[in-house]
């Protein structure tokens, strides 16, 4: 399902009545509703033919693109392609910034990326600031950081126009390093085409009250690692 926090068919908490097309709720001949009903058919009914159906289901498909095409696997792959991510400074003051760091860039038509990326992302303290007084108002720490991390498309000629894969946010909180799973995503790449990890400070509409703590620290430094699931160009269904 290639829209996230909105689940298929209903509405998300943020987007009031937003409802996916149908298109994002199939993966190739297979409709999400159709096949829950022929779930219940079968098991509830024991209906031969909604038997038949669900037995001829995949284990897996993905959908990788807006018009419902996918990929057929027998288990959801998890890391793989390994991207370096350099030290790179992010601001915790402007709400709008984002880092781009480049991870992969296709060299064919048709690459699909798909499955659960991982990462390790390491955030310091580049500047050495002494901490904040006793007494601090209510919700303001000085040893706590945290960014939002998403993987992002560009399009090939189109650097500057970045697509949150699947609209998957994930945030990372705390100095130090963390190993992680990031939002599962599904997408076909054409040559040129480039998956870029994008860091910033804030995540808008998924965590709107999510802010950092501390006022004397404008900036962080993030690096590591990210692993993505490049399939390569494989067969497709629609």
């Amino acid at each position: 399902y290639n829209i996230g926090h909105v689940l298929p068919g209903g509405a998300g908490l943020i987007s009031g009545g937003f409802s996916a097309p149908a298109d994002f709720a199939r993966c190739g001949p297979w409709e999400a509703g159709a096949m829950s009903l022929a779930w219940f058919d079968a098991k509830l009914k024991q209906d031969p033919m909604a038997i038949s159906e669900v037995n001829a289901m995949p284990g897996y498909c993905i959908t990788i693109s807006s018009t419902g095409e996918g990929v057929v696997l027998d288990r959801v792959p998890t890391g793989g392609a390994n991207a370096d991510v350099p030290k790179t400074a992010v601001p915790l003051l402007a709400p709008v910034a984002l880092t781009p760091v480049p991870l992969y860039t296709a060299d064919k038509d048709g690459t699909v990326v798909a499955g659960i990326p991982t990462a390790t992302i390491t955030i310091e303290n580049p500047l050495p600031l002494p901490g904040l007084p006793e007494g601090l108002p209510l919700g303001v720490s000085t040893d706590d950081a945290f960014v939002f991390v998403a993987l992002a498309r560009s399009r090939a000629g189109l650097p500057s126009q970045l697509e949150t894969l699947g609209d998957q946010v994930m945030p990372v909180r705390g100095f130090g390093t963390h190993s992680i799973e990031l939002g599962g995503i599904g997408v076909k790449l054409n040559a040129g085409d480039r998956i870029d990890l994008l860091v910033t400070m804030s995540a808008l509409p998924q965590f709107p009250l999510l802010i950092p703590r501390n006022p004397l620290l404008p900036v962080v430094n993030v690096s590591g690692s990210v692993q993505l699931p490049v399939l390569g160009v494989v067969e497709t269904v629609k």
